[in-house]
């Protein structure tokens, strides 16, 4: 028994009409008799009274109509089973996100990993922040199956760590729009540097790059950046952002102004295990580049 005769059979069933049923099913009258004489012969019981008049229903046909309907519906369900299977035995992806910077959704990090976990519906997504050299151990110790990690200028990764880059951008000095400022020289001649407290390892990197610049800029300690905002606002300091997040969030009365030196570059990272044995590694490699270079199509 095929499931296409009991398909045959419901559309007879439904039509009562031999013709217009293999009209409907694309078939010929007499491809469409023999199916049904087929599953008649294995049933071992006839479905239909025929004579020249008409088709009906006999008592065996309508005791068959519900088990075929359900059988057919629960075979259209069998697609779908299957792939939920596959996607329980797909497994888990960890990745970490280093906490160095916090505008991963301004390069299309985030929206690429939505799309991949849209895409891959049994993967189960485990996201975490943390600092940089947190984040990198755990990758290199398993805990974590890859990382997003921020690199400046001659910065490297552990030997145990391979990376792909994501993303590059600068370092820009950010002041008041009207303050008069153009150069990275006026800008700390005439304003105190904003400093965040809870971003230790990024302001090393950037007090690195202006000395670098033979600048001495006078430190002000602040401890979020909605603070360092509201001075920059105000004209009373500098703050210090990654372009692209300045460019994405067009914060009305600033401006940026670049910071010519090399170690103001930053590097975005994927990272991962050079010995990783989790398959969503490299699926997550293969499909990511797209999606990223889609995402970042959209930039202004």
């Amino acid at each position: 028994m095929e499931l296409k005769q009991l398909e045959y059979f419901l559309k007879v069933a439904e039509q009562l009409n031999f013709s217009r049923a293999a009209e409907s099913l694309y078939i010929s009258q007499p491809a469409l008799s023999y199916q049904i004489a087929e599953l008649e012969r294995e049933l071992g019981a006839e479905l239909f009274v025929r004579d020249r008049r008409k088709v009906s229903l006999t008592p065996e046909g309508e005791a068959l109509m519900l088990p075929a309907q359900e059988m057919l519906e629960q075979a259209a369900l069998l697609p779908d089973v299957i792939r939920k299977s596959q996607s329980r035995k797909n497994g888990i992806l960890r990745i970490g996100f280093d906490n160095t910077e916090d505008h991963y959704e301004c390069i299309g990090v985030t929206e690429a990993l939505a799309h991949f976990g849209l895409q891959n519906p049994g993967v189960e997504l485990t996201l975490i922040r943390a600092p940089f050299t947190e984040c990198a151990d755990q990758v290199i110790y398993g805990d974590l199956d890859a990382a997003f990690l921020i690199l400046r200028h001659r910065e490297h990764l552990p030997p145990d760590l391979t990376s792909r880059k994501v993303y590059e951008t600068r370092v820009v000095m950010v002041v008041r729009e009207d303050s008069g400022i153009e150069t990275c020289q006026e800008a700390v001649d005439r304003l105190g540097l904003l400093l965040v407290d809870e971003k230790p390892r990024g302001n090393s990197r950037v007090l690195k790059t202006l000395e670098n610049m033979k600048l001495e800029p006078k430190i002000h300690r602040v401890d979020s950046l909605c603070a360092g905002f509201v001075y920059a606002q105000m004209g009373k300091g500098i703050m210090l952002l990654s372009e692209v997040y300045f460019q994405q969030h067009r914060y009305p009365g600033l401006k940026a102004i670049p910071i010519p030196d090399e170690a103001a570059v930053i590097s975005h990272e994927l990272v991962w295990n050079r010995g990783t044995s989790n398959p969503m590694v490299a699926r997550l490699l293969d499909q990511l580049p797209a999606v990223m270079h889609s995402q970042l199509q959209k930039e202004p």
